[in-house]
């Protein structure tokens, strides 16, 4: 739904202070975005892309390979990565 500045991304009434979204619609897309992310992970996909997820991941801060399925891609594992070691 097309908004104008300073109304709700959602549904267009007004927005709670310092943020962009009503509470209902804040709540209901938490809610949205917790099922496709339930999905995502039985399906075996990235959260983040829905792309297949890497066979391991790193463990215990990145020292141990772990031969579990990780919760994204090869490609956005590398991108987390990059940004904890640069924050």
């Amino acid at each position: 739904m097309p908004y104008a500045v300073g109304t709700c991304r959602g549904c267009g009434s007004e927005p709670e202070l310092g943020k962009t979204r009503c509470a209902a619609c804040a709540k209901a897309r938490r809610q949205a975005d917790a099922v496709k992310r339930d999905e995502r992970r039985a399906a075996g996909l990235c959260l983040t892309c829905a792309a297949p997820v890497a066979r391991m991941k790193r463990a215990n801060a990145g020292q141990k390979l772990v031969r579990k399925p990780a919760r994204y891609c090869a490609e956005h594992l590398r991108y987390y990565a990059a940004r904890a070691a640069a924050g």
